[in-house]
């Protein structure tokens, strides 16, 4: 895939190639040596190494075209794979009543020992194509929704500016109420509308007074606008293997899955001095969702905000090029440990010296193609193991108990501080 702008007769085509390195090392033996210094039998041992491949296109004349306006998205797919000693060696079995006579296995013994387990070893995978194609869906439909926008959103502000007075009026009025009948539910609702307060109502108008500061002294006219989203999943599990004859050990396998989508579009649009202090028409356009009570909350569990902010039909604004990156990177490392000798072993013999050592399978991945259409999805990660997100749920969840202990009714969250500007990771968005 190559996508380019401005197109001139000049600059030719683009070329694909593909680049290759790297290569297995050849499999060591591992011979099993007597005590008189005979070798009693051999065992292949695991191959290491790497090699990686690349392939993406050449521009012609990309200098000179890029400076004269063109904007260039190609197509990237790069795979690398690495197969590493984690070090480790063979077992020693030695007979008790002749420490002279032994066995010890030689090299990488631990690799041979793999071997025999699995034959052959390789990363495994933890995300599934599902995870994959959910990750695409959500970044796609963000980064279309992000396009047009100002970076703050006086609209908003506008909106709850009644609710933003009074918070500024009172600033310790979450502290104020307390029921001594039920001081530690006051504790705990007191505390969790603090929390409410300070993360969805003072750090979001700090935001906004810097995004006002930051537009006055931003260019006006014609000009190029990047618009980004991301998401991330990491899985991890761990397993045992249990090895059982006369010779016995567990394999401990540790399995890391980690994926990165990167998506942006490059837009050329006309900017106004009202763009860029927070009044954009697709803002506009979109705030009656951020003023339903509790629509931040939807928005943890499916894109609803985004897929409606993607409907959203621009005016003059014209898209040089867009794209999405995945970044894949899968580890598996295979342990040996806890060996021992059962009770069916020749009698008279001992383990002297254990069997242990690891062998590490990597494979990383990276792939850039196109954006795909915008599509209404649930997420297929909530993102509750983040400690703020995990505040955020838990604060909202005891303000049930201040409506129903603190003497007052009050009704569903829908001001500001209840709706900050966060990504699913709990950190707020410039």
């Amino acid at each position: 895939m190559v996508a380019s702008t401005r197109p001139r007769k000049s600059g030719g085509a683009a070329k694909e190639r593909f680049r290759s390195k790297g290569g297995f090392i050849p499999a060591v033996t591992c011979l099993e040596l007597r005590g008189d210094g005979s070798v009693n039998g051999s065992a292949p041992a695991l191959q290491t190494g790497s090699f990686s491949q690349i392939s993406d296109y050449v521009i012609p004349n990309y200098r000179e075209r890029s400076k004269a306006g063109e904007v260039f998205i190609n197509g990237l797919h790069i795979r690398r794979q690495e197969f590493t000693d984690g070090g480790g060696q063979g077992q020693v079995i030695t007979n008790a009543a002749d420490p002279s006579v032994f066995y010890d296995l030689t090299g990488p013994g631990h690799l041979a020992w793999l071997r025999v387990v699995y034959g052959t070893l390789a990363p495994i995978a933890l995300l599934d194509e599902f995870d994959v194609a959910i990750m695409d869906e959500l970044v796609g439909t963000a980064v279309e929704s992000s396009r047009g926008r100002s970076d703050p959103n006086l609209w908003e502000t506008l909106a709850e500016v009644d609710k933003t007075v009074n918070m500024l009026r009172k600033p310790l009025a979450a502290f104020d109420k307390f029921n001594k009948k039920h001081l530690a539910r006051s504790i705990a609702t007191s505390a969790s509308n603090a929390w409410l307060q300070y993360r969805y109502g003072i750090t979001p108008l700090i935001k906004d007074v810097q995004g006002i500061m930051k537009g006055l002294q931003k260019k006006v006219g014609k000009q190029r606008k990047t618009s980004r989203a991301s998401e991330n999943m990491f899985k991890t599990e761990t397993q045992v293997d249990q090895y059982r004859t006369n010779f016995n050990f567990d394999i401990r396998i540790q399995k890391t899955d980690s994926l990165v989508v990167r998506g942006m579009s490059i837009d050329e649009m006309v900017i106004g001095e009202a763009f860029n202090i927070g009044f954009s028409a697709k803002n506009l356009l979109t705030l009656p969702w951020e003023l339903v009570p509790y629509s931040f909350v939807v928005d943890w569990f499916a894109n609803v905000g985004d897929f409606l902010g993607s409907m959203v039909p621009l005016l003059n604004v014209n898209q040089l090029g867009s794209c999405i990156t995945r970044e894949r990177v899968t580890t598996t490392v295979f342990t040996i440990e806890n060996n021992f000798l059962s009770g069916g072993y020749i009698p008279g013999w001992t383990l002297t010296r254990p069997v242990y050592g690891s062998y590490i399978c990597k494979d990383y991945r990276k792939d850039r193609g196109r954006l795909p259409s915008p599509k209404l999805s649930f997420r297929n990660d909530f993102g509750f193991d983040k400690p703020k997100r995990a505040a955020d749920a838990l604060a909202l969840a005891l303000q049930p108990l201040d409506r129903i202990f603190g003497g007052k009714k009050t009704s569903p969250p829908r001001e500001r501080f209840f709706r900050a500007k966060i990504d699913r990771n709990g950190k707020f968005q410039d």
